[in-house]
């Protein structure tokens, strides 16, 4: 006659995981597809950061420091105050919001975008891109995206 003996703890976890290892295989390989998965899209998120930062620093150029006044515009003096306090060039700019309507030489349909902006520069704005100075001669415009 055989006397009824708990079981050990590690003995019940065995026979559970032997009783139930389909199920105990596809949460692991779950488990495994989901970690390469997030390691993955870690390591793509990193470099797509890092490739918007490079694109972005490439974008400005020289500029360090800009300031936009939305709300109140500021007076002709600015930029003269700003480049004596700190030190360095300085470029005022003038920005109006608009549409911009384009009339094809040809005599095609026109064609229309809705939030374009105007941009009223000085010449010394052109030395903080990174293409140089840009010279336009009067009536010329330059056009960007």
């Amino acid at each position: 006659m055989n006397a009824w003996r708990p079981a050990s703890f590690s003995r019940l976890a065995l026979s559970g995981a032997v009783y139930h290892w389909r199920s105990n295989l596809a949460v692991f390989l779950g488990v495994a597809v989901s970690a390469g998965v997030l390691v993955g899209a870690l390591l793509v998120g990193d470099s797509v950061r890092f490739s918007l930062r490079k694109l972005a620093l490439q974008r400005i150029g020289n500029v360090a420091v800009a300031v936009d006044s939305t709300s109140r515009p500021f007076d002709a003096s600015i930029g003269a105050r700003l480049e004596r306090d700190l030190g360095g060039a300085v470029a005022t700019v003038l920005s109006v919001p608009c549409a911009a309507v384009w009339q094809p030489p040809d005599g095609s349909e026109d064609r229309q975008v809705n939030r374009a902006r105007v941009l009223g520069v000085e010449p010394g704005f052109w030395r903080f891109g990174p293409a140089g100075s840009l010279e336009l001669l009067e009536g010329e415009v330059a056009l960007g995206r």
